[in-house]
């Protein structure tokens, strides 16, 4: 069998996914032809499947530089560089390719890729020189793409972005050109950017304008660019026209109340020069409309007025399903004006609307304790009145519960809030039945009870700041225990895991559930990460900080793709997304926290000094980006939060634009401070390069006694006085005017271990005083004062890891590691009794979380037999027990 044969036999193993056969075949066609392109471009894709992109890289660079032009080996070539985002490779690859294959199509790629890249104005040259060639108008498209995306996002006068609209309306809009609904809004945008907003609208009123899309669009788009250009009764009666068309839309009904501006407060000059009617002229009459100026209203009770009307409309049109829009418009408006009859007009809402689930969420803007109440008051009196339908009853009594609870400012005496908890678990179970009859998959018709139980826990748990009372998140929480349907409630599951985690303890079912994947590994750490840490699943935070790696060392590709798909498809606030959420996750505060926290947790699979260095071999570099960028001057200011918020608001009933859920919500979800976070990840870092370079000083040591030994004499001496130094990383962390700071528990070590580095093992540094100093540390760990495990988890995780791989490094012929380990060995010990004899209270544990819970807030929380608080307090201890063990027995190793 030749070459050629051989490859294609193994692509087609490929694509077929057949990957364990394609490399034996692979192996095998390598032994006889080792130099071969095709074989060698194989061998790239499948080291690229395997999942080393690292070492798939690699191979694809060399190969781009060698002259492959067999399509199957070069599709192959092309694919990895694209996936390895290797840009300059893969633009040198098509420039080479230009001459042997479809020019234009090859030049096409060429311009996705530097679009991929990021290098726009390399796109403009290469569209420009298409366009010259082939007079294809959607290549002057791609010129304007690429010109706009060069153009700062704050910018109104930039060349390119006058350019662009040049093109765009002597080239792009005309009958020769591209007029489809893309470049249409695209015109509209970059007149906008420039403030040019009466040439928005002449636009938007001319025949080319229809192509934007629906006449609804078009109309949209009018009337904000008048609202902008200050003719606000021209954008008024627009908005008013369309909102009348469309009275379940609330864009337009947002737009015309904006633009409700009394009479008297218009410009004269508006009112004088403006005309009384605006045509939009269209190629087809369904394009054409007349939108008469002098309906304009210019007053909330004009508003509601015309409210009203289409409220009638809406009746007459859909006499059976009617749609909220007019309605919730209505409330909006008679909230603005601050109208007596407001309260009325919410009970009307709620009694037409209370079966639609969006019907709590809707008023709940409007709502104040009087029109709570008598919401209440009316789910009352429907619920005590005879009823056939037995869940419209529920419905209603629900609705009222959560308007009651939504609306307290303050939470009542202790007496009403615990017979309200009692009254919802009370409602639930029975009126469990209605539900037994639906797919498993399904949440259950009266779930709000148990919702707005858990609402109630909550205000009652935060009600005192200094003195929280914890007997509610107990309760809360073993209320999962009784419910049905558990895992298909996305609220519940929230509030299972945050109250787990605040009673120190993780719920892991719930967690599992959720299922973060992708980019929530980066926006939802707060519901996910934090909590697993909070409880010790440790498994469960080597997953998530592994999948999150994982997410972000492929961020570059991702949004590199982001970036062709809409260029492809030339919308310009698109890319303007695409670049914003790049910056975003590129200055990350969790980003920059992961490499170190994926380190650390991947120390729970290493056994052996092997093990260690392995793993620093493959991450250091990430590592020393994650110090660099750190490291910098108010780094706590500068990283990003993309924590997702308002997940955690929209599961606390109230205004979720009010103070009092914003407060709730800071106490459903605890998450360590900004500032905490970055200096214990510099800690973190600082550290694990101090076990680098012990791993890199003993290697170094060992490969000179291999090259004394290899040869005698004096030579011997010069090959291992030549011998390359290693690469050091923890003199390069600090600064004359600013110490290095690690972790508590390396702290006392820091001096001698550096000593030690610096010297490349030729110091035995006296090492007495850092011996007694980890021994008073180790001590107060355990601390007979101490009625809390608090400070020995933090100490257990990351710390005590980080301390086992330094133990593992150290060289005991010259430091005392023997002592060391015999301390930390102890302390495990104490630890380990005091757990087994629960003699210690492995609840309300702190993760960077202050204050600390009191001794006595801590003996407060009493957990029922068998309860469900009290089986995941059982699953923490025994996982904490088996990491101490675990930890004693590698320990037990060092010492021998």
């Amino acid at each position: 069998m030749d070459a050629e044969r051989a490859a294609v036999r193994i692509f087609d193993l490929i694509d077929a996914r057949q990957i364990g056969q394609a490399e034996g075949a692979l192996e095998t066609a390598l032994q006889k032809f080792p130099d071969d392109d095709s074989l060698r471009a194989a061998e790239a894709l499948i080291v690229m499947r395997n999942g080393n992109y690292r070492l798939a890289k690699a191979k694809a660079v060399a190969l781009s530089e060698r002259n492959i032009t067999k399509p199957k080996a070069v599709n192959a070539l092309v694919h990895v560089l694209q996936n390895c985002c290797c840009w300059d490779a893969l633009a040198a690859t098509y420039e080479r390719l230009k001459p042997l294959q479809n020019e234009r199509q090859i030049s096409e790629n060429l311009v996705q890729t530097y679009t991929r890249m990021g290098a726009y104005a390399k796109v403009q040259q290469a569209a420009m020189q298409l366009y010259r060639q082939y007079s294809d108008p959607k290549y002057q498209v791609w010129m304007v793409q690429a010109m706009l995306a060069q153009v700062p996002a704050d910018s109104s006068d930039h060349i390119l972005l006058k350019l662009s609209t040049k093109l765009l309306d002597a080239a792009v809009l005309t009958e020769k050109g591209h007029i489809v609904p893309s470049t249409v809004q695209t015109y509209v945008d970059v007149l906008a950017q420039q403030g040019q907003y009466a040439t928005a609208v002449d636009f938007l009123l001319s025949g080319r304008a229809a192509k934007i899309g629906l006449l609804a669009t078009r109309l949209e788009a009018l009337a904000r660019m008048l609202q902008k250009a200050g003719r606000v009764s021209a954008a008024n009666a627009v908005a008013r026209y369309l909102w009348s068309q469309e009275s379940d839309n609330w864009a337009s009904f947002t737009i015309y109340k904006d633009t409700l501006v009394p009479a008297a407060d218009i410009d004269a000059g508006e009112g004088g020069g403006e005309a009384s009617a605006l045509e939009l002229r269209g190629p087809a009459p369904e394009m054409r409309t007349t939108v008469d100026c002098t309906m304009a209203h210019h007053s909330l009770e004009e508003a509601v007025q015309l409210a009203r009307e289409l409220q009638e409309q809406e009746e007459s049109k859909h006499p059976n399903k009617h749609r909220r829009g007019p309605y919730l418009a209505e409330l909006d408006l008679l909230h603005s004006l601050q109208s007596t009859d407001m309260q009325a007009r919410v009970i009307a809402y709620v009694e037409r609307f209370y079966r639609k689930p969006s019907c709590y969420l809707d008023i709940s803007t409007f709502l104040t304790p009087t029109i709570a109440a008598s919401v209440y008051e009316w789910s009352r009196s429907c619920a005590c009145a005879a009823s056939r339908d037995e869940v419209d009853v529920h419905t209603r009594r629900i609705l009222g519960l959560r308007c009651l609870v939504g609306s307290w400012e303050e939470t009542p005496a202790a007496g009403e809030p615990r017979a309200l908890f009692c009254e919802c678990v009370e409602a639930y179970q029975s009126s469990r039945h209605l539900s037994e009859s639906l797919a498993w998959s399904e949440e259950g018709l009266c779930d709000g009870y148990v919702t707005v139980a858990l609402n109630i826990a909550l205000r009652c748990y935060a009600a005192d700041k200094t003195s929280p009372d914890y007997s509610y998140l107990v309760e809360g929480l073993d209320l999962m225990s009784v419910v049905d349907r558990r895992m298909n409630n996305p609220t519940w599951l929230i509030y299972a895991v945050c109250f787990a985690n605040l009673l120190g303890l993780t719920e892991r079912a719930a967690l599992h559930q959720l299922a973060f994947k992708n980019v929530q590994r980066d926006t939802m750490a707060h519901v996910g990460y934090w909590p697993l840490l909070t409880g010790l699943a440790l498994e469960d935070v080597a997953n998530w900080d592994c999948w999150a790696e994982d997410y972000y060392s492929l961020q570059e590709r991702d949004c590199s793709l982001l970036r062709a798909k809409v260029f492809n498809y030339t919308s310009w606030p698109a890319m303007q997304d695409v670049q914003r959420f790049e910056a975003a996750q590129t200055n990350s505060l969790y980003r920059w926290q992961c490499p170190a926290n994926e380190f650390t947790s991947a120390l729970l699979e290493c056994q052996t000094q092997k093990d260690v260095k392995e793993s620093l071999k493959v991450r250091v570099e990430g590592l020393w980006a994650a110090w660099e960028r750190l490291s910098v001057a108010g780094a706590a200011d500068t990283l990003i939060d993309n924590t997702d918020w308002i997940v955690a608001k929209s599961v606390v009933l109230g205004n979720i634009h009010s103070a009092t859920v914003q407060q709730l919500t800071d106490s459903l979800v605890v998450v360590p401070s900004r500032d905490w976070q970055v200096r214990r990840s510099r800690q973190l870092l600082s550290s694990i390069f101090l076990v680098h370079d012990l791993a890199a000083v003993s290697s170094h040591r060992e490969a000179a006694v291999q090259a004394s030994k290899s040869r005698k004499g004096k030579s011997a001496r010069a090959d291992s006085d030549s011998a390359a130094a290693p690469v050091l990383y923890s003199s390069r962390l600090g600064t004359p005017s600013a110490s290095v700071e690690y972790l508590p528990a390396v702290q006392p070590l820091a001096g001698v271990l550096r000593a030690y580095v610096d010297s490349l093992g030729e110091v035995a540094p006296e090492a007495a005083s850092a011996t007694a100093e980890l021994r008073t540390y180790l001590k107060s760990l355990v601390a007979d004062s101490e009625h809390s495990a608090g400070a020995f988890e933090v100490f257990l995780y990351p710390q005590a890891y980080i301390l086992s791989a330094l133990l593992k490094m150290a060289p005991a012929a010259k430091l005392p590691v023997k002592q060391w380990v015999a301390d930390v060995r102890e302390t495990l010990e104490t630890a380990q009794r005091r757990y087994e004899s629960r003699s210690w209270s492995a609840l309300a544990t702190t993760v960077g979380r202050t204050p600390v819970p009191s001794a006595r807030a801590v003996e407060s929380i009493n957990l029922a037999p068998d309860s469900f608080t009290a089986k995941l307090e059982a699953e923490k201890v025994h996982r904490i027990v088996g990491y101490v063990s675990s930890l004693k027995v590698e320990m037990g190793a060092y010492a021998r």
